[in-house]
């Protein structure tokens, strides 16, 4: 289930961009389900973030990672994914803007009947490159696909956020 805070923050964005507060119960369907897109987007984006922020803080917190790391030359793939989270960002707040406009040329806000916001989303599901297999999101720089054992790399699961973002 998309977190509620993801939800409120793209609203709130939105918001800000058409100049008052926007809520979701007055969207017509396709613009809620580009909401909840984008709330799933950036659940994963963020998710990519902290896992980056935590990895960093790990290194920098062991004299003998940070040696390791420098010695495999590894500061310069924490520097490219660091550049793809911040173009993951950039790609969100283009879509973020689109919506916005969306909003503001509609003529009509129609309320959905109560429980029509579930139907027809589509939820970005992370999946192995290999396989097609499902994955969750990884715990680490690295992820297992449990179903045929390849390695995926952070940089691997971010091109699929990108293409669901670049969907919506």
């Amino acid at each position: 289930m998309i977190s509620q805070s993801s939800r409120r923050e793209i609203l709130r964005r939105i918001s800000v961009y058409v100049g008052y507060e926007v809520r979701e119960q007055d969207l017509s369907p396709e613009t809620r389900r580009a909401v909840i897109s984008l709330a799933n987007a950036l659940k994963h984006i963020t998710f990519l973030t902290e896992l980056q922020r935590s990895e960093k803080a790990r290194i920098e917190g062991s004299l003998v990672l940070k040696a390791a790391s420098r010695l495999a030359g590894r500061n310069d793939g924490n520097a490219a994914l660091n550049q793809e989270i911040s173009k993951l960002h950039s790609e969100l707040e283009a879509k973020i803007v689109e919506v916005s406009q969306r909003i503001l040329g509609e003529e009509r806000k129609t309320p959905l009947a109560a429980g029509d916001a579930s139907t027809g989303v589509d939820l970005v599901e992370l999946k192995c490159p290999k396989c097609g297999a499902p994955v969750s999101l990884p715990s680490g720089r690295y992820l297992k696909c449990q179903y045929c054992g390849a390695t995926l790399l952070l940089e691997e699961i971010s091109s699929q956020i990108s293409g669901a973002i670049r969907g919506i």
